[in-house]
């Protein structure tokens, strides 16, 4: 059987689609599969296949960043691509698949952004993803969606057989782990960061709940509660502008700390060295900051959404991210007990086992062999 692996559209801008798709090509390159692959690549998605890698490496020529470029090329030049190299499955791992297709398709699926409102995307884009998106979930021959509650939204909301279903968990790296006590206080001293803080690794999306996140922390404030000082890891996006003029109208100037883009090597480091994790956010396909702080020891106050409860279990103490009164009580509650955090550190190593290389390729080769059984749809 030979797959193939569709990368044209993978960029490190992309954040949590990026993050998965390290993680699962990197892991697929140490595991003994058995399957031969052939990646299709852009110039900055190369990067993924290591030297000396079994799997063959066809980088495109295509404007890294451009969709409409990278579009046109998946229905054109990739199908005569796929024909030549005898694809027995593609893999597309950007949640739409192409119009026609020389190979049948196995889809990534990573949320239903498209029909959540959550995201602020270009009319054209909308345009784009509102047709092409439910043409995939009808015409592929497998969905791949990374979590079980994204699984029962396409299972629910379009009607599709749960036998055309299988879901592929995120694998956390090897390198996400508890850091050393002089790696801690390098990175602390590095960004000048407090001894306590809490920290949230999120873009600035509205959906990721910054506003509501900053008005419980102030709340706290005006309760007489002292709360650590609360740290963001995230890429401006749609959201920078009401994020920082909220921050600006509440007063919270010296207790927000914004960090710069990390090496990858520093992110493990940062969970470590922070007292908890306070993750908001409003609507996730897997919340896989979670499962990385899981990974590192970091406690967790987490909003009660279907996918980050499914991932993390009880491993984290949850409120309505649309109660900001729920999130002051659940960040007061873990800020004061060192028992609960505690608790949720052993609970969480536990959790984070779930998300290990080899059992989750040894879930993805299944998917492609039942793919590979079915019948064309």
């Amino acid at each position: 059987m030979k797959i193939g692996l569709n990368l044209i559209h993978a960029l490190p801008e992309i954040g949590g689609g990026w993050n998965y798709i390290t993680s699962l090509i990197e892991a697929l390159q140490k595991c003994d599969t058995g399957i031969r692959f052939v990646a299709f690549v852009n110039r900055e998605s190369e990067m993924l296949i290591h030297d000396g890698s079994e799997i063959e490496k066809v980088v495109v020529n295509t404007t890294p960043g451009s969709r409409y470029q990278r579009v046109l090329y998946e229905n054109t030049v990739l199908q005569i691509q796929a024909r030549n190299h005898h694809i027995d499955l593609m893999h597309w791992f950007a949640n739409t698949q192409a119009l026609v297709n020389t190979a049948p398709a196995a889809v990534t699926i990573y949320d239903l952004q498209p029909f959540k409102k959550h995201a602020d995307y270009s009319l054209l884009k909308s345009v784009y993803l509102g047709s092409m998106f439910p043409r995939t979930l009808s015409k592929a021959r497998l969905l791949l969606p990374i979590s079980g509650s994204v699984a029962g939204e396409i299972s629910e909301h379009f009607n599709v057989s749960r036998d055309r279903i299988a879901v592929i968990p995120p694998i956390i790296k090897s390198s996400f782990h508890p850091a050393s006590g002089t790696e801690i206080e390098n990175l602390k001293e590095k960004y000048s960061l407090p001894d306590k803080f809490w920290i949230y690794v999120a873009h600035l999306y509205p959906h990721k709940n910054h506003i509501r996140l900053l008005a419980a922390y102030r709340g706290l404030r005006d309760g007489g509660f002292s709360p650590w000082a609360l740290v963001f890891r995230g890429d401006p996006k749609a959201g920078e502008s009401g994020f920082r003029k909220k921050v600006k109208e509440l007063g919270l100037e010296g207790d927000i700390q914004v960090l710069p883009k990390l090496a990858d090597q520093e992110l493990p480091a940062l969970y470590s060295a922070a007292a908890a994790m306070v993750y908001p956010s409003m609507y996730e396909g897997a919340g896989i900051p979670v499962i990385e702080a899981m990974a590192c020891g970091c406690p967790i106050a987490a909003a009660d959404i279907a996918a980050v409860k499914e991932n993390a279990a009880d491993a984290a103490v949850y409120f309505d991210p649309k109660n900001t009164g729920e999130i002051m009580n659940a960040m007061k509650q873990l800020q004061q007990s060192s028992e609960i955090r505690q608790s949720l550190v052993e609970k969480g190593h536990e959790r984070a086992r779930s998300f290990g290389p080899e059992r989750i390729v040894d879930i993805l080769l299944e998917a492609y062999r039942k793919a590979g059984s079915m019948r064309r749809q």
